[in-house]
């Protein structure tokens, strides 16, 4: 979750954007998506990974889905504590 923050961060760095908006779209893009719930689904009925992947997968899906609106409704808070 941290990674893909960072890399959608410097990306937008890299395409021209300044610091707030960049770190408007990393804390946006931090939810993991309900694509998860299939690619553990998969892996573990075709038994390419463990069977402790699914839950694993749920509970970072649902604590993502939580914790984003937040991320978004506290952004500039953050901007500003993080980037002072």
């Amino acid at each position: 979750m941290i990674a893909k923050m960072i890399s959608t961060f410097l990306g937008a760095i890299l395409a021209g954007k300044d610091l707030p908006t960049s770190f408007r779209a990393g804390l946006t893009l931090a939810q993991i998506g309900e694509f998860s719930f299939i690619i553990a689904t998969l892996g573990s009925e075709l038994n390419v990974t463990s069977d402790f992947l699914y839950p694993i997968a749920i509970s970072v899906s649902v604590i993502t889905s939580f914790a984003t609106p937040h991320l978004v409704m506290n952004t500039d808070a953050i901007y500003q504590w993080l980037l002072p």
